[in-house]
C-alpha cells in the first residue's frame, strides 16, 4: 500500500483536492483475501465438525478453534476486523462528502457508528448478554432496530448512486439474514424435539433433546450457514463502499493529511518516504 503526497484528484466538475497523503490499495486484491479468508474459516469449521462427528471426536482445543460458533476465537477476530475495516472506510467516505458539502455526509457518519457496535458486539457478545437477560430472544429487539434503521436510512437510499443503494441493500440483506434470519431458526430449531421437513419424495424427521442439539452436526452446519452469511454480507458491503469510492481497480483511499507549506517549495511533488 504505497503513500504519495500528490494532490487528490477530484470529481469531474468539482475543485481540485488539496496536496496531502493518500494510501493506494488494489480493491481486488482486497477482495479476492478477504473472501479466501472467509472460506479458509468455514472450510476449517466444516472439515473439523464432519471429522468431529462421523469419524472420530476432536481435541476441545481443536474443535473450539475453529468453531464459528465459538468466541474469542479467530472467526470471531476476522469478523470484529472486518466490521471495523468497514467503518473505517465509512468514516472516510463521511469526511469526503463533509468536505464537498454533500447533504448525505451525516448518513454516512452514522453508518459508521453503526460498524463500529456492529464490531465490539461481535467481539464482546453484548447480544448473548441480553440473551441471558430477557425472556424473548435477543433477536426480537434487532427486528425493532432494524425496521427503525430502514425507516431512518430510506432519504439516504433513494439520493445516493443507485448502484450503491443496491449494494447497501443486498449486502444488509444477506448480513441480517444471517445475524437473525438463521439466528431465529437455530432457536426455534433447538427448542422443539421433532422436526419434520416435508419433501414431495417423502418427509425427513429429526428428532433430538433439547440438550444435545447444540452438540450435532446438524447444529453446525447450521452455525457454518449463519455465520457465512454474515460474513459475506460484510464481504459485500465492504465491496460497495470500495466501488463507490472508486471504479478503478486500483482504488484510492482518499485519507488526506494537510502537509505545512515550505517557503520555495511546491505543495505537492513526487512519493514521500512511508
Amino acid at each position: 500500500m504505497p503513500s504519495t503526497s500528490e494532490a487528490m484528484p477530484a470529481p469531474p466538475g468539482e475543485a481540485p483536492r488539496p496536496a496531502g497523503y493518500a494510501v493506494r490499495i488494489s480493491r481486488r486484491k482486497l477482495q479476492r483475501s478477504l473472501a479466501l479468508i472467509v472460506g479458509v474459516i468455514l472450510a476449517a469449521h466444516l472439515s473439523v465438525h464432519i471429522y468431529h462427528y462421523t469419524v472420530h471426536p476432536v481435541s476441545e482445543l481443536l474443535f473450539t478453534a475453529v468453531d464459528v460458533d465459538a468466541e474469542e476465537n479467530f472467526s470471531t477476530w476476522y469478523q470484529g476486523f472486518s466490521l471495523l475495516f468497514a467503518s473505517v472506510l465509512l468514516f472516510i467516505v463521511a469526511a469526503r462528502r463533509r468536505g464537498d458539502r454533500d447533504p448525505l455526509a451525516l448518513y454516512w457518519q452514522g453508518l459508521g457508528i453503526v460498524f463500529v457496535m456492529l464490531s465490539l458486539d461481535e467481539i464482546a457478545g453484548f447480544h448473548e448478554t441480553l440473551n441471558a437477560i430477557m425472556t424473548e430472544s435477543w433477536t426480537v429487539p434487532a427486528l425493532v432496530l432494524v425496521a427503525l434503521f430502514a425507516i431512518a436510512y430510506t432519504r439516504f437510499l433513494l439520493r445516493v448512486e443507485r448502484p450503491t443503494a443496491k449494494r447497501f441493500v443486498a449486502a444488509g440483506a444477506v448480513y441480517m439474514g444471517g445475524a437473525v434470519g438463521m439466528e431465529r431458526f437455530s432457536e426455534w430449531f433447538i427448542k422443539i424435539s421433532v422436526v419434520t421437513f416435508r419433501f414431495p419424495w417423502g418427509n425427513l424427521v429429526i428428532r433430538h433433546t433439547n440438550e444435545t442439539m447444540a452438540k450435532t452436526l446438524d447444529y453446525s452446519i447450521a452455525t457454518a450457514i449463519e455465520e457465512g452469511m454474515e460474513m459475506l454480507g460484510v464481504w459485500l458491503f465492504i465491496r460497495a463502499i470500495l466501488l463507490f469510492m472508486s471504479a478503478e481497480d486500483e482504488t484510492v483511499v482518499p485519507v488526506t493529511l494537510a502537509r505545512p507549506a515550505q517557503s520555495g517549495a511546491p505543495r505537492s511533488g513526487g512519493p514521500t518516504p512511508t
